[in-house]
């Protein structure tokens, strides 16, 4: 954390010169718990700011948004919706901070874009990340760029420290929550109060389910109301496990050559899109539960459909030299055609792929594995 201190200094010297200068302000986060509390952090410290300088009513509603990005890519066109609506709000050049998405290669030509048209861009991503996206923002936060860093430094702990430089400080709940939502090794969250992990698990469900609200204001009173943080994740609850139990007669285990458990899942008819569970939260839920079955043994589960596969491991996979995200990296540069993107840590990642390639690259997929 020492490491990331210049980055984070900069980051809040760009947001504090922007709120000085009235300089409209977007904050964009990623859909899921990590995202969403990276969000209210930051959201929350450029309103306090925002509050000392006597910024109010109308004004601040025109010099600050916010936008649910509900995937790991910034896609151009929605970096030119960005752009006229903080257009239309000030001639001023606008400040666009992108919280837990936006650090990949597809992600590229949404930067070159914010660039070329003037816009200050800041971002805070935990996940590896190309050498070229940083010299495409004003100021890059990731753990990546520092030694020792890892995905294990959530962007919602990130967030939280550069929502201190600001002047807001309860930032503890809105980072742990963060840590347990993404996973993070750095705690255990299996001893962190119920209360968290229920809210963590209520945002992730909140974000994904169409039927209901969206807005930091919206995920921030779960945070704030453990009766609607609890009433959330029993619903989550209970569709997930239908999910998971649906999937069940659709998943197949089988050992490999090197030892391998390689967990197949088909997701097509299951996770739908828009609805809860989505694609990944499935596949993590049928990773977990067949992962349990071979403690000792090194387990990848493969969730595929149509138009993508989702890749979940566990420890022993990892340590046995099983890497997902590097793993899509290379499919991506074998089959630049059929898979448009990819990415993620290296223990979960997914890609989308294009539609009649699906079998083609899923069985490459599984010679990798097997090959590890």
């Amino acid at each position: 954390m020492a490491g990331l201190k210049p980055s984070v200094s900069q980051a809040a010297a760009l947001l504090k010169n922007a709120v000085e200068g009235s300089v409209p302000v977007l904050v964009r986060y990623n859909n899921d718990a990590d995202g969403i509390t990276s969000g209210i952090a930051v959201y929350k410290a450029i309103e306090k700011l925002m509050d000392e300088k006597g910024v109010k009513g109308g004004l601040k509603r025109r010099l600050l948004r916010e936008k649910q990005n509900n995937s790991a890519v910034f896609f151009k066109q929605h970096a030119e919706q960005d752009l006229r609506l903080l257009q239309s709000a000030s001639e001023k050049p606008p400040l666009i901070i992108c919280l837990d998405f936006c650090a990949n290669e597809e992600s590229i030509p949404a930067l070159e874009l914010l660039r070329d048209a003037g816009a200050i861009v800041v971002i805070v991503d935990h996940h590896p990340f190309p050498k070229e996206v940083p010299g495409l923002c004003n100021a890059f936060v990731s753990p990546w760029s520092v030694k020792g860093g890892s995905s294990d430094y959530s962007t919602g702990l990130l967030a939280g420290e550069l929502a201190k430089r600001l002047g807001f400080k309860q930032v503890k709940r809105l980072q742990l929550v963060s840590l347990i939502g993404d996973k993070s090794k750095l705690i255990n969250a299996k001893r962190q109060p119920e209360g968290l992990r229920r809210a963590a698990e209520a945002l992730d469900y909140a974000c994904s389910r169409k039927t209901l609200a969206k807005g930091l204001e919206y995920y921030d009173s779960i945070l704030e109301d453990d009766s609607l943080a609890s009433r959330l994740y029993s619903e989550m609850s209970g569709l997930l496990n239908a999910a998971v139990e649906a999937a069940e007669n659709k998943t197949r285990v089988r050992r490999l050559s090197n030892g391998f458990r390689l967990v197949v899942c088909r997701v097509d008819g299951i996770a739908k899109r828009g609805d809860y569970p989505p694609r990944g939260k499935l596949v993590t839920a049928v990773h977990e539960r067949k992962a349990a079955l071979f403690p000792r043994e090194p387990v990848v589960t493969l969730g595929y459909g149509s138009g993508g596969i989702t890749f979940r491991a566990n420890k022993l996979a990892r340590d046995a030299g099983f890497n997902a995200s590097l793993l899509i990296k290379e499919l991506r540069k074998e089959f630049s055609n059929a898979i448009p993107s990819g990415g993620g840590h290296d223990m979960a990642a997914s890609m989308r792929v294009e539609r009649g390639f699906a079998k083609l690259v899923f069985e490459e997929s599984v010679k990798r594995v097997e090959s590890v």
